[in-house]
């Protein structure tokens, strides 16, 4: 463990010790499953933390992780509906985490880890599957945030998003509502996903959506640092 990840997480004992006490049933609390920076800010815990897994000491890590400067940026929880985890889930610095009301809900799965400075904003449902990499400057939302309305119907209504197990999500992609990304999806950097399709192991562009690779599979060729 380096030195700056010893320092915040060290400065942040008593916000991990408020966060796990917070959110967590107290015979899980105690076995701290939760750490956070020294710099994580909480909007709002009216709503809770949902472990799939038996707690484990730092099982979810909240700002403690990032390259360079961006380990150093504060994390923002928003938590009004659940959040549900999964082992080894790693969130870096500068991200934003948001369940908008109390039936909000969304899933981190093992071993997922999402970078810095990411949005992740649910106002209805939205899974992230096992063994993913979101980089930085990424956006998933499952909401368009304000109603579309013709003769007082509603047209653009929330859509749940799940990204599929082993998906590497990179830097500043958007996804929105109603995107259904198949198992070991690569999206290329800058894209923006609004739509489902069924083939798994395959790298995609968009806007105009096109698969420009199929049946490939990726790797960390460089450790990131806690």
């Amino acid at each position: 463990m380096n030195k700056l990840f010893m320092k915040h997480l060290l400065l942040g004992i008593p916000k991990s010790i408020y966060a796990n006490f917070r959110l967590l049933p107290i015979g899980q609390a105690i076995k701290l499953p939760i750490l956070v920076s020294n710099k994580t800010k909480f909007i709002s815990c009216k709503g809770g933390v949902e472990l799939a897994d038996p707690p484990k000491v730092g099982m979810l890590r909240i700002g403690l992780y990032g390259s360079g400067s961006v380990s150093c940026l504060p994390v923002r929880i928003e938590l009004n509906g659940v959040l549900r985890v999964e082992h080894g889930v790693k969130i870096g610095g500068g991200c934003s985490l948001t369940t908008i009301d109390e039936k909000s809900r969304m899933s981190i799965g093992r071993d997922t880890v999402i970078m810095g400075e990411t949005r992740v904003m649910s106002s209805r449902s939205i899974r992230i599957g096992r063994g993913c990499m979101i980089s930085w400057g990424v956006q998933i939302m499952d909401t368009d945030w304000h109603s579309l309305l013709k003769e007082g119907r509603v047209l653009n209504t929330d859509e749940e998003v799940s990204i599929g197990d082993g998906s590497w999500i990179c830097s500043n992609v958007t996804v929105l509502k109603g995107a259904q990304v198949p198992e070991g999806t690569v999206i290329a950097s800058g894209s923006t996903i609004a739509k489902s399709w069924d083939e798994q192991k395959c790298v995609v562009t968009g806007m105009p959506f096109k698969i420009i690779k199929e049946d490939v599979c990726w790797k960390k060729d460089r450790p990131l640092r806690d």
